[in-house]
């Protein structure tokens, strides 16, 4: 264990501020840092200018560092303010106007800890009124935090150099954790462990990672005395970080202590390179254990699996098998469920693990992606004592790429946020060959943050990836493909039965179409199909009758007029009433040979 095991990141308010602010992302990256957090950067301002604060997101954005804590605005930092938020009148008033801006910039850049600190006492004013002040900004910071999927972090000092600040021993920070919790119902305020000021307060540190190790969200470490470099002083640091991942630790660990009169970058040769590039999976916490999403490889030829999140996967059909595979050999840990032991079989056989139920699968799950037939199916698995929302942790991503109607998406997301879960609409286009190459086109609908969480795990699935816009919108574009789709194909059916009854090498003329403005991804695809009337099902008939259905209504409820898409969906109803339902959709070829005469 040691210095090796732990994810270390860099408090740029501390470290490297003989550098202006925006070129420190950079010089944390170039000193083998991947992750870092911040004070709020505008002491003057809790609401600065939106090009401020995008100058500063392009800043770790361009250096490839991820920001993972956060604090609210605290006054003046480093300086003789302690925070803001207990402090009645105008300093409690700038932190309310900064807690949505705060939140919204966290979660701009995937930051998922906010640190609230608490404020010193006020002379001539009454404690319990600043307590209770407290209380009611940390309960509006938490609701901010939540919205985005962010916890929120309380943390003691320790009173020889910060007298005036009420909370100087971990019990009384756990108190306030316990009280914003149970005001909120959200459990996402977490304890910010650090092991300097506990240590100046004459705390066993041993036995707070014993006790509060479970409702710890982060942790910070400098060395007594005088907050000197980790190993300089006397904190047997390297033991406690190890006690700290023997009671299940697993978040960051914030560096805090001044370098002296040495550049920042000259100040680690303590810690390994390998601790320093911990590796960032991603942009979205797991409230109990960390566990964010978004995948940068920093030590190229290494895959640190263990560190990427854990996906439950609901439905393993024609789509649904290849894609989980695709994640398994991304390096994601996988478990399936569906209703086909054999489709679990074959999951356990690519390296993932099967479950006997949806509550089996989704329990741990960070993410949870659903591929199933229709919306009946999807409120099937998503509702009820037995369903995805009763049973996932708050926190959890649920990504649902079937194709549904865009109303039964909206409904899903709504339902779920009550459960403190975020959703996704990510229906996908490219049939089964596209999952099995990870070529997929994914339209998505959903919130910005949730959808920059999630794109480097969709990634792993698709080559085209777009937010379209709000819930419902991915199944409005998946709508319009299928209705392009179902078009193109018909076209191409056409003209197969046109130009086999006109004597023309068919496999020629296919091929010369397909090399000019006639061409198309559908005739690429399904070209083979065609020449050999091979229709065994890649996306079958009765989903694309499925799929016409949903985009005549939502045409209908807008009021847009589909005089080709209407007639081809009857076509596509009619090829299903013959029984050929569970055919490929290129199987329109049957159809017009039917009416034309031909041998079917």
């Amino acid at each position: 264990m040691g210095y090796p095991d732990q994810r270390f990141d860099v408090n740029l308010s501390i470290l490297f501020t003989e550098l202006p602010l925006l070129e420190r992302p950079a010089a944390a990256a170039a000193a083998g840092f991947t992750a870092v957090e911040l004070w709020w950067p505008w002491i003057e301002t809790p609401t600065p200018p939106q090009a401020e604060l995008d100058a500063l997101k392009k800043a770790l954005d361009d250096a490839g560092t991820q920001l993972v804590g956060l604090n609210f605005y605290a006054g003046q930092l480093p300086g003789p303010d302690r925070g803001a938020l207990s402090v009645p009148g105008e300093e409690s008033d700038r932190f309310r106007a900064n807690i949505e801006v705060a939140a919204d910039f966290a979660a701009s850049v995937g930051c998922t800890a906010l640190n609230a600190l608490y404020g010193n006492r006020v002379e001539g004013a009454d404690p319990q009124v600043q307590d209770a002040l407290a209380l009611e900004n940390l309960v509006l910071a938490a609701r901010a935090a939540d919205r985005v999927g962010a916890i929120l972090l309380v943390e003691t000092l320790n009173k020889p150099e910060s007298p005036l600040y009420p909370l100087v021993s971990a019990p009384a920070a756990i108190e306030v954790v316990d009280k914003v919790n149970a005001a909120t119902g959200l459990g996402n305020a977490k304890f910010l462990l650090d092991l300097y000021h506990l240590s100046m307060n004459g705390e066993d540190l041993s036995q707070v990672i014993k006790a509060y190790a479970a409702k710890t969200g982060h942790v910070q470490i400098a060395d007594n005395p005088g907050r000197g470099a980790p190993g300089t002083g006397s904190l047997p640091l390297e033991r406690l970080l190890d006690e700290l991942k023997d009671a299940g630790y697993t978040g960051w660990v914030g560096l805090e202590y001044k370098p002296g009169d040495r550049p920042s970058a000259d100040s680690f040769e303590w810690l390994p390179a390998s601790a320093r590039a911990a590796r960032l999976t991603g942009r979205f916490h797991d409230r109990a254990v960390p566990t964010p999403l978004r995948t940068h490889v920093f030590q190229e030829g290494t895959l640190m699996s263990n560190n990427l999140p854990k996906v439950a996967w609901i439905g393993l059909g024609i789509m649904g098998s290849p894609m989980s595979e695709n994640l398994i050999k991304a390096g994601y840990s996988v478990t399936g469920y569906t209703l086909e032991q054999d489709k679990i079989d074959r999951l356990v056989a690519a390296g993932g693990t099967g479950a006997t139920s949806i509550a089996d699968a989704v329990g741990d799950a960070d993410v949870v992606i659903t591929m199933v037939p229709a919306s009946p199916q999807v409120e099937a698995i998503a509702y009820g004592p037995d369903g995805i929302l009763e049973n996932a942790k708050r926190g959890a991503l649920l990504v649902d790429m079937s194709s549904i109607t865009p109303q039964t998406s909206v409904d899903l997301a709504k339902n779920a946020a009550e459960k403190g879960i975020r959703v996704l609409d990510a229906p996908v286009s490219g049939g089964e060959a596209g999952a099995i190459e990870a070529v997929l086109s994914i339209m998505v609908g959903g919130e910005q943050a949730d959808f920059d969480a999630a794109k480097p795990l969709l990634e792993a699935l698709g080559k085209t990836i777009v937010l379209c816009g709000p819930h419902g919108s991915g199944q409005t574009v998946k709508a319009a493909n299928q209705l392009i789709v179902a078009v193109n194909i018909q076209a191409c059916a056409e003209a197969v039965v046109f130009l086999e009854k006109s004597g023309v090498d068919l496999t020629a003329a296919l091929d010369v179409l397909n090399g000019g403005l006639a061409g198309s991804t559908v005739l690429t695809r399904k070209k083979d199909n065609f020449l050999k009337r091979d229709f065994a099902p890649g996306f079958r008939i009765d989903l694309h009758h499925k799929d016409m259905g949903i985009v005549t209504d939502a045409a209908r409820n807008v009021g847009a007029a589909l005089p080709v898409g209407g007639v081809v969906a009857q076509l596509v109803a009619s090829l299903r009433a013959q029984g050929d339902g569970g055919l490929d959709h290129s199987a329109l070829l049957r159809s017009v040979e039917r009416l034309s005469g031909s041998q079917v």
